[in-house]
Protein backbone atom coordinates (compact mmCIF):
# COMPACT_ATOMS: atom_id res chain seq x y z
CA UNK A 1 0.00 0.00 0.00
CA UNK A 2 1.13 3.53 -1.02
CA UNK A 3 1.55 5.88 1.82
CA UNK A 4 0.29 9.85 0.72
CA UNK A 5 1.13 13.00 2.43
CA UNK A 6 -1.70 15.21 3.00
CA UNK A 7 -0.81 17.12 -0.23
CA UNK A 8 -0.84 14.48 -2.57
CA UNK A 9 -4.00 13.95 -1.31
CA UNK A 10 -5.65 17.41 -2.26
CA UNK A 11 -7.57 16.89 -5.10
CA UNK A 12 -5.25 20.07 -6.86
CA UNK A 13 -2.64 17.52 -6.48
CA UNK A 14 -4.35 14.44 -8.40
CA UNK A 15 -6.37 17.36 -10.66
CA UNK A 16 -2.72 18.51 -11.59
CA UNK A 17 -1.35 14.46 -12.34
CA UNK A 18 -2.24 11.21 -14.48
CA UNK A 19 -1.94 9.37 -10.81
CA UNK A 20 -3.99 6.52 -9.25
CA UNK A 21 -5.60 7.00 -6.17
CA UNK A 22 -8.00 5.03 -4.61
CA UNK A 23 -11.43 7.22 -5.42
CA UNK A 24 -13.02 6.05 -1.99
CA UNK A 25 -9.75 7.69 -0.06
CA UNK A 26 -10.25 11.06 -2.68
CA UNK A 27 -13.40 11.16 -1.52
CA UNK A 28 -12.61 11.20 2.55
CA UNK A 29 -11.16 14.13 1.30
CA UNK A 30 -13.78 16.31 0.01
CA UNK A 31 -16.41 18.06 1.78
CA UNK A 32 -19.53 18.69 -0.42
CA UNK A 33 -21.44 21.77 -0.57
CA UNK A 34 -23.45 21.46 -3.05
CA UNK A 35 -25.22 19.96 -6.51
CA UNK A 36 -25.38 22.09 -9.59
CA UNK A 37 -26.65 22.00 -13.06
CA UNK A 38 -25.49 23.83 -16.31
CA UNK A 39 -27.83 25.38 -18.68
CA UNK A 40 -27.76 22.29 -21.22
CA UNK A 41 -28.65 19.59 -18.03
CA UNK A 42 -24.66 18.16 -17.44
CA UNK A 43 -24.87 18.39 -13.50
CA UNK A 44 -21.89 18.79 -11.06
CA UNK A 45 -21.04 18.18 -7.20
CA UNK A 46 -19.30 21.23 -5.75
CA UNK A 47 -16.71 20.21 -2.49
CA UNK A 48 -13.73 21.79 -0.44
CA UNK A 49 -10.65 19.88 0.12
CA UNK A 50 -10.96 18.74 3.27
CA UNK A 51 -6.72 19.16 3.38
CA UNK A 52 -6.29 21.78 0.88
CA UNK A 53 -9.53 23.86 1.38
CA UNK A 54 -9.35 24.29 -2.28
CA UNK A 55 -12.68 24.38 -4.07
CA UNK A 56 -13.68 21.46 -6.47
CA UNK A 57 -16.00 20.75 -8.94
CA UNK A 58 -16.57 17.33 -10.14
CA UNK A 59 -18.79 16.21 -13.18
CA UNK A 60 -21.52 13.74 -12.02
CA UNK A 61 -21.22 12.77 -16.14
CA UNK A 62 -17.52 11.85 -16.42
CA UNK A 63 -16.86 11.19 -13.02
CA UNK A 64 -13.93 13.77 -13.04
CA UNK A 65 -12.35 16.38 -10.73
CA UNK A 66 -10.98 20.35 -11.34
CA UNK A 67 -9.48 21.78 -8.38
CA UNK A 68 -8.64 25.36 -8.78
CA UNK A 69 -5.81 26.44 -5.81
CA UNK A 70 -6.93 29.68 -3.90
CA UNK A 71 -3.42 31.07 -4.92
CA UNK A 72 -4.60 31.03 -8.63
CA UNK A 73 -7.96 32.82 -7.95
CA UNK A 74 -6.49 35.72 -6.50
CA UNK A 75 -4.13 36.15 -9.59
CA UNK A 76 -7.45 36.09 -11.25
CA UNK A 77 -8.90 38.54 -9.19
CA UNK A 78 -6.39 40.41 -9.65
CA UNK A 79 -6.03 40.59 -13.30
CA UNK A 80 -9.97 41.59 -13.58
CA UNK A 81 -9.13 44.24 -11.55
CA UNK A 82 -10.24 43.53 -8.03
CA UNK A 83 -7.79 46.34 -6.52
CA UNK A 84 -8.74 49.07 -8.69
Amino acid sequence: MNSWTPEQLSPSFVAACDCSIDKQLLEQELEYLWDDTDDTGKSYEINLGKISRNPIVKSKNAGKYFALPWSVIIKLALAKGIDK
